[in-house]
C-alpha cells in the first residue's frame, strides 16, 4: 500500500494541512521552515510528489499565501463555499488573501513540486508597529488567486529571510512587515476587483497564452501574440499586464523557465539542449534568465530537485528547528 502524508495527528504546517489526494505513487517529500517577527510569521513549505496535491488553509489569524514555485502543474485555491479563484488558462496568479476563520483549499490534479509561503498576519500588532489605531479599515478582505508584482516581491523577500539560517534582526523583519502593510493598504484603498480593471477579456487572455505556450521554443514577434487577441501591440501589452501582473515578455520568460524546471526534474538532458528546447537563444541566456526568476542557476536547481536528488533527505522530511513536526503514516 502507498503512503499518505499527514502532518502529525491532523496538526498543520504553518496552518496548512498537506497531503496527496491519492495513495498511488511514492510518498511525498515535504520540507518546511518557519521564522517569526513581532507582527508577521513566515512559513515556507516545499512539497515534492507525483500525485494530486491538496492543502487546507484555515487559522485564527489572517493569512497571505504566495505560490513561489509550481512544476508540472498548477495549484488552484477554492473557498469553503465552493467559490474558486481560478486563473485564466496558463495565467499565473499566485497570491491569495485569506481572513481568519475562512477555510480555503488548494488543489492540483497533478504536480511534481510546489513551494509556497504562508504569512500569518497579526493585524493589531501591525497597527501598533505602524503607530496607528487600525492596520486595515474593515479588516482583511478575502481575495483568491491574483497577481501583484510588488506584493509578490515582498513575499519572496520574506521567503528568503525565512530560509536564511541566521537568526535575522527584528529591524529587518519590522521593515519588511511595514512594507507589506503599506502594500496591503494601497490595495485596500484602490479596492480593485480581483479580475482587474481594464485587462483583457477572458477569451483574449486564453488565446494569447495558448499561442505562447504552444510556441515556447519559437522566436515569434510581439504582434503574433497581439493578433490572437485582435489588438494592437500597445493595447495588448497594457491589457496583458493588467490581467496577469506581468508584461508579455516577462510572462514568456517565466513560462520557459517553468518548462525547463520540468525537464530538469525528469530528464538528464544537457543544459544547452534544454535551453534551446524551451526557447532560449543559448545556455548563457537560459542561465541568466533562470537565475533571475528562480534565484539559483539551473545546475544548482537540478542538483537540489532533480530525479533521485531528494532521496538523501532525512526521513523526518522537515528541516531541524521547527516548532511543528511531521510524520509519514501508512
Amino acid at each position: 500500500m502507498g503512503m499518505m502524508f499527514n502532518p502529525g495527528t491532523g496538526a498543520a504546517i504553518g496552518h496548512a494541512a498537506l497531503w496527496p489526494a491519492s495513495r498511488a505513487g511514492s510518498a511525498p517529500v515535504v520540507t518546511s521552515t518557519r521564522k517569526s517577527w513581532g507582527a508577521v510569521t513566515a512559513v515556507v513549505t516545499e512539497v515534492h510528489c507525483d500525485k494530486p496535491f491538496e492543502a487546507d488553509f484555515e487559522a485564527d489569524r489572517d493569512q497571505l499565501v504566495a505560490i513561489l514555485a509550481e512544476v508540472g502543474g498548477r495549484v488552484e485555491l477554492r473557498g469553503g463555499s465552493g467559490g474558486a479563484g481560478r486563473p485564466a488558462a496558463g495565467a499565473r496568479q499566485p497570491l491569495s488573501l485569506i481572513p481568519a476563520g475562512q477555510p480555503v483549499r488548494a488543489t492540483s490534479g497533478a504536480i511534481r513540486l510546489v513551494r509556497y509561503l504562508v504569512l500569518e498576519l497579526d493585524l493589531p500588532a501591525l497597527a501598533r508597529l505602524n503607530g496607528a489605531a487600525v492596520a486595515l479599515p474593515g479588516g482583511l478582505q478575502r481575495r483568491l488567486m491574483f497577481a501583484n508584482p510588488r506584493l509578490q516581491r515582498l513575499c519572496e523577500l520574506f521567503a528568503d529571510a525565512c530560509a536564511d539560517a541566521a537568526p535575522g534582526t527584528a529591524l529587518y523583519g519590522d521593515s519588511l512587515s511595514l512594507a507589506l502593510l503599506a502594500c496591503l493598504q494601497d490595495m485596500h484603498a484602490a479596492a480593485e476587483p480581483a479580475s482587474g480593471r481594464g485587462g483583457l477579456m477572458p477569451w483574449q487572455l486564453r488565446a494569447a497564452i495558448q499561442y505562447m505556450e504552444e510556441n515556447l521554443e519559437s522566436n515569434f514577434p510581439p504582434s503574433a501574440v497581439a493578433d490572437r487577441a485582435r489588438l494592437s501591440c500597445s493595447h495588448f501589452s497594457r491589457g496583458f499586464r493588467q490581467s496577469t501582473g506581468w508584461a508579455p515578455h516577462q510572462w514568456l520568460i517565466r513560462a520557459r523557465v517553468a518548462r525547463a524546471q520540468e525537464l530538469l526534474i525528469d530528464s538528464a538532458q544537457p543544459l544547452a539542449d534544454i535551453a534551446i528546447g524551451v526557447g532560449f537563444s543559448d545556455q548563457a541566456h537560459f542561465t541568466r534568465s533562470f537565475g533571475k526568476v528562480v534565484g539559483v542557476s539551473p545546475g544548482a536547481w537540478r542538483r537540489a530537485h532533480g530525479r533521485g536528488e531528494k532521496s538523501g533527505l532525512p526521513d523526518a522530511r522537515v528541516r531541524p528547528g521547527l516548532a511543528e513536526t511531521t510524520r509519514l503514516s501508512a
